[in-house]
């Protein structure tokens, strides 16, 4: 599962990196792509829930601070995502300028953030995760046909994934 996801999210990104071969660059364009990439990941984030509360449900009694629970998370979502942000960085379609690429990567770490405080929410099962995906990704693509930056909306989503861990993650039962 790990290995087809990659390839999938991988061939999207390289897919939506060279159709700049013959057109002016769009910020909008890649950003689009990037949101359908990222929220490809929603399986293996489904499967680190799992893992995380089930198989490591021991971990959860072990004295941490919110702080130490996010940076242990973003260097496992950091990890996970390091595929993709290889294949940006070699099929950027221009010289990559610091505001839109860091926007990118920012708006495909905040998305995984965003799936895991959905689950957080509702542990629910893969089939009806994709329901409030389909919305996020409809409310998205409409922001992203707008203009907004990704920085912007990696920052927006990013904000809303850590207050909902915030109040969510001590609560938080899974159950099959």
């Amino acid at each position: 599962m790990l290995i087809l996801t990659k390839i999938y999210v991988c061939a999207l990104v390289i897919g939506t990196s060279l159709l700049y071969q013959t057109d002016n660059f769009d910020l909008r364009v890649l950003t689009t792509g990037a949101l359908f990439a990222f929220f490809g990941n929603a399986t293996l984030v489904d499967k680190f829930v799992w893992f995380q509360f089930k198989q490591m449900a021991f971990f959860r009694n072990m004295p941490q601070s919110f702080l130490h629970l996010l940076i242990r998370q973003s260097i496992t979502f950091a990890i996970l995502l390091l595929p993709e942000f290889i294949v940006l960085f070699r099929y950027y379609p221009i010289e990559p300028q610091f505001l839109d690429m860091a926007g990118i990567l920012l708006f495909g770490f905040s998305i995984y953030y965003l799936i895991y405080s959905i689950l957080l929410i509702n542990p629910v099962e893969l089939s009806k995760l994709m329901i409030p995906i389909f919305w996020i990704v409809i409310l998205t693509t409409f922001l992203i046909l707008f203009s907004i930056h990704p920085l912007i909306l990696g920052v927006l989503y990013l904000f809303i994934s850590i207050v909902i861990i915030y109040f969510r993650h001590d609560q938080f039962e899974y159950s099959e």
